[in-house]
């Protein structure tokens, strides 16, 4: 899951690029390959928090 603090980020998931704006989210199913990147000039601020599914038992 990202987070955009700040700035405007180009994020890939997979094979889809995004422009999320500030305050806004982006979701990465697990086991898929993704990307970030600021838009220059303006620098970009994100918030990264990975959530893993343990089983139990």
């Amino acid at each position: 899951m990202f987070y955009v603090l700040e700035g405007t980020l180009a994020v890939t998931v997979g094979d889809e690029t995004v422009d999320p704006p500030a305050g806004a989210s982006v979701c990465v199913p697990p086991g898929t390959p993704h990307t970030f990147s600021n838009h220059p000039p303006e620098c970009g601020g994100v918030f990264s928090r990975a959530v893993h599914n343990v089983g139990l038992g």
